[in-house]
């Protein structure tokens, strides 16, 4: 899977990263992709959605399961 955003295409870009005594060296800027669950032509999938496409709301997100409760995990037992 490519680093790619699902939903807009937003993909990865090159630059430059300048020192104070400007020696310049390649450097990679990737978006902020996010792996989420989604309906995809009736289908239940993971896809990578950048955060500024979940922020507008253009995905639905499916939660498959409720979030485990901190006594699940056992921090009551204390003695």
């Amino acid at each position: 899977m490519s680093r790619r955003c699902s939903i807009c295409g937003k993909k990865g870009l090159y630059g430059s990263q300048v020192s104070h005594s400007h020696h310049i060296t390649k450097r990679r800027q990737f978006p902020n992709l996010r792996k989420i669950r989604t309906k995809v032509n009736g289908k239940i999938k993971a896809v990578l959605v950048c955060a500024k496409c979940l922020k507008a709301n253009k995905v639905e997100i499916i939660i498959t399961h409720p979030q485990v409760a901190n006594s699940a995990r056992g921090s009551d037992n204390k003695a």
